[in-house]
């Protein structure tokens, strides 16, 4: 009963947000076409310039994603070892994207130790669940780091930055530390 009622405030309270956020003039900037001001109505009947339209956010970070793509894929050199020049920062700000910006700047060389983390991390927590040893609390933790780890970076730079970064790989740490199948120095000779 709790559990419905709190999925029930929950969904009430997430519609409710949608809509508040749906009229407000950010909203229009991030998912739709939107026009500048230039004391134009739209209301009005007569065509506005092309140059005066804005792409919408997510178009733009589509643009920014391909032309990241297309930069890194030019060659085994710019793949492996990346860019030593860094694209105009007028035009092209950032890759919106932790794993892309990382590949094109350092190669995927660079990216191959968090590749393995990632990797190592998925498998610890399947083969934990598999195995019935975690509680409910670090299933929490485990999904707030993957959604970190595998959503947020891929739409923002997060591990890049400073304060974000920290607490993102503290938390990382934490949940492997408590996977159970991760503690090999109770096994070490030394411990």
């Amino acid at each position: 009963r709790f559990c419905l009622i709190a999925a029930l405030i929950f969904l009430v309270s997430l519609c409710l947000g949608l809509f508040i956020v749906k009229t407000a003039a950010t909203f229009e900037q991030k998912f739709g076409a939107v026009v500048e001001d230039y004391g134009l109505s739209l209301n009005e009947d007569y065509s506005v310039p092309e140059n005066i339209k804005v792409k919408s956010n997510i178009n733009q970070r589509l643009d920014y994603w391909v032309f990241y793509l297309v930069k890194i894929t030019e060659g085994p050199k710019e793949f492996f070892f990346g860019h030593a020049d860094r694209p105009d920062k007028k035009t092209i700000p950032s890759a919106h994207n932790y794993y892309l910006d990382l590949i094109y700047n350092f190669g995927f060389i660079a990216a191959l130790p968090f590749v393995y983390l990632i990797a190592f991390t998925l498998k610890e927590c399947f083969f934990s669940y598999r195995r019935g040893e975690t509680n409910k609390n670090l299933w929490w933790l485990a999904g707030i780091v993957l959604f970190f780890v595998l959503i947020d970076n891929s739409f923002k730079v997060g591990l890049r930055q400073p304060y974000s970064g920290i607490i993102m790989f503290f938390l990382w740490g934490v949940l492997l530390s408590r996977l159970p199948n991760t503690k090999t120095y109770e096994s070490s000779p030394i411990g």
